[in-house]
């Protein structure tokens, strides 16, 4: 039972794989503990099922003040696990899309070998149709890897925000009691 701060916010991060997640933060009001992120989450869910309006909130605490402790404490720490976040997905987006161009680069070198063998092929059978056939096929391949690795490239930018979902104070009273 007690008073208690929250905030959820969601982070979007766009890049190779794009991905979005939610964080969830909840301290007593007082400011005397902080739940984990896992137990807040749980938290804000029951909240969303269980709870109801707490109608004479705006008399009981003073609101202007809870919402300078949300921004003081539970979004300032939203920021700060976000741009750690943030740093490990940089680091995983430019893992990725460095496999993602050696993926190509082989695929173009295997590819390649194989139509220049058919076009040399082609060359010795007397078949000079045939064997440009094979420069044409060369000349595709290379195009198809040069607008993949583009858009790789376009995408090894990581665009990430953060955005307040919501916030609030939430009265837990005892088992019967409920939550408001």
């Amino acid at each position: 039972p007690g008073r208690y701060l929250f905030a959820v916010t969601r982070w979007t991060f766009e890049a190779i794989r794009v991905s979005e997640q939610l964080w969830y933060g909840v301290e007593a009001a007082d400011g005397s503990s902080r739940l984990s992120e896992e137990d807040a989450e749980r938290f804000v869910g029951a909240l969303a099922e269980f709870g109801e309006d707490w109608p004479s909130a705006s008399t009981d605490i003073d609101l202007d003040a809870a919402a300078g402790r949300v921004e003081e404490g539970l979004l300032v720490q939203a920021r700060d696990d976000f741009e750690h976040h943030t740093s490990r997905m940089k680091a995983q987006n430019e893992d990725r899309a460095a496999a993602q161009v050696r993926s190509l680069d082989t695929h173009l070198r295997q590819q390649r070998a194989k139509y220049e063998a058919l076009r040399e092929r082609h060359l010795r059978n007397n078949n000079p149709g045939l064997a440009r056939a094979q420069e044409v096929n060369i000349e595709r391949l290379r195009v198809r890897i040069d607008r993949e690795r583009s858009r790789i490239e376009g995408k090894r930018q990581l665009r990430c925000r953060l955005e307040e979902v919501c916030v609030g104070v939430a009265l837990v009273l005892g088992q019967e009691g409920g939550t408001q």
